[in-house]
């Protein structure tokens, strides 16, 4: 309800996590005419992230986003060397999950996609 009919185009992205993170993907998501869901394509995949070396993923190619189609994002860690359990925030040492995909047309909505 938010995406124009024909979409919006990524040409861009960012991901992020923090300290323990070791891999970010973001793909798009298609129901096709079976009702399933499929992956169409990674947006962006960094399995070998480092938060100390984070920038910006210009894309070969722009990646049409449909009304409709769902941004997954998987994020991958390591805490193997912490002795106490890691929780979600805003401090390096907590975690996070982010993807900032870079896009056009400008789309006006109150909430995150």
């Amino acid at each position: 309800k938010f995406l124009p009919p024909d979409g919006i185009k990524i040409f861009a992205n960012v991901l992020h996590t923090h300290l323990a993170g070791t891999g970010l993907t973001l793909s798009v998501i298609r129901e096709n005419d079976n009702g399933e869901y499929q992956e169409i394509r990674p947006v962006d995949r960094n399995l070998q992230y480092d938060f100390n070396f984070q920038q910006t993923n210009h894309l070969m190619e722009e990646i049409t986003v449909l009304p409709g189609d769902i941004l997954l994002l998987r994020c991958y860690y390591n805490t193997r060397g912490r002795t106490g359990v890691t929780i979600g925030g805003e401090s390096t040492n907590e975690e996070m999950c982010l993807a900032f995909p870079v896009y056009y047309p400008q789309v006006e909505m109150n909430t995150c996609l």
